[in-house]
């Protein structure tokens, strides 16, 4: 949902620690999560907080646009702090380096009027896959993103989709000659994939795996957790021979969304105990997030997407394992989760 944020300084205290051990997770699943900073925190204390929660892998998501602000100029800012920071962690990286954000084409500004398969745009695309991937080169970097829940812009547009595929499958196959040990996907919400699974398969045949975002709504309402088995099975029936990584999964807490924090909670349970039946086919769960948005980022993140519904600001400031206020206490999903961690031994 966001971009990797640090400070430089947090880098500098962690690698002069010991630093928080990694869980030794007895099966091969991964759990990643989303690290979001509460009000009095910084991210090195978050990030200790997630790894004792038994998280092993974190997401680095950038929009195209924000690495390459000017034609053929990068922004390495924090390129450079994350290719130090993660290493000395042992941590796997999940990258993103998307031209969609949702309902958002991210694309630099001199390019947004072409289509995505026009020549100039692949060529520049995989020049920036090329430049970050080096930046990258001493980071654990498995899995890369070629775009996130990107049907949402494309919609119902057939020729969009024939464009993004043609983008999608000329980078995978840059990729793949140049990086054959990193996976690529390109991330669907659950929804597209269920509803539409045709628009995917061209994309699917460029692909490593199957990856989708998980967050049981119906509109802005939650659905009941009861449903995530159902989700499951369906996805996974769909895809019976395909490796699938839920690269975001969430549910808020909020009332104005039908839910609560004990819904929350119940999620967590009902999303740990569905992965146990597919743990062979889906072998990563990102949690979207860890601690809440504050209110300016709930704005920031409001007006990006042209979203002004109060029921999208409580979805967004709700949809956190922890609360946003002070040091960020945890709400019954932070407790739930440790619980189905702890009852697999996967922390510390």
């Amino acid at each position: 949902m966001t971009p990797f944020r640090t400070l430089v300084f947090a880098l500098l205290l962690i690698l002069g620690s010991s630093g928080q051990a990694l869980a030794q997770q007895p099966d091969p699943r991964m759990l990643g999560m989303v690290i979001t900073n509460p009000e009095l925190g910084s991210y090195d204390r978050s990030l200790e907080t997630a790894l004792s929660a038994g998280v092993t892998r974190v997401p680095l998501t950038f929009f195209w646009s924000s690495l390459e602000p000017a034609p053929g100029q990068y922004d390495d800012s924090v390129l450079a702090v994350a290719a130090l920071y993660y290493p000395a962690l042992g941590l796997t990286v999940d990258l993103a380096v998307s031209p969609i954000a949702t309902n958002r084409l991210v694309v630099p500004e001199d390019l947004q009027a072409r289509a995505l398969d026009d020549p100039e745009v692949i060529q520049r695309y995989l020049a920036l896959l090329d430049h970050v991937l080096e930046i990258l080169e001493d980071a654990h970097v498995e899995t890369l993103l070629l775009g996130v829940e990107v049907d949402a812009w494309l919609g119902e547009d057939a020729a969009a989709w024939r464009s993004y595929t043609a983008l999608t499958a000329a980078a995978a196959s840059h990729v793949h000659r140049t990086h054959p040990g990193i996976e690529l996907g390109v991330q669907s919400t659950t929804y597209s994939r269920l509803a539409t699974p045709a628009n995917w398969e061209t994309i699917d045949e460029v692909s490593d795996f199957v990856a989708t975002s998980y967050f049981p709504m119906d509109g802005m309402n939650v659905r009941d957790p009861s449903v995530v088995a159902d989700d499951f099975a369906a996805l996974t029936q769909l895809y019976p021979n395909r490796v699938i990584r839920v690269v975001e999964a969430g549910f808020p807490s909020s009332r104005a969304n039908g839910s609560s924090p004990e819904l929350q909670a119940a999620f967590v349970h009902a999303l740990f105990a569905i992965w146990d039946e597919y743990a062979t086919q889906i072998v990563s769960i990102t949690l979207s997030i860890e601690h809440d948005y504050s209110p300016s980022a709930v704005s920031q993140i409001q007006r990006f997407y042209g979203d002004p519904r109060p029921e999208y600001a409580a979805y967004m400031g709700s949809i956190g394992l922890r609360s946003w206020h002070r040091y960020g206490e945890p709400k019954p999903a932070w407790i739930a989760l440790i619980q189905e961690t702890s009852a697999r031994e996967w922390v510390v």
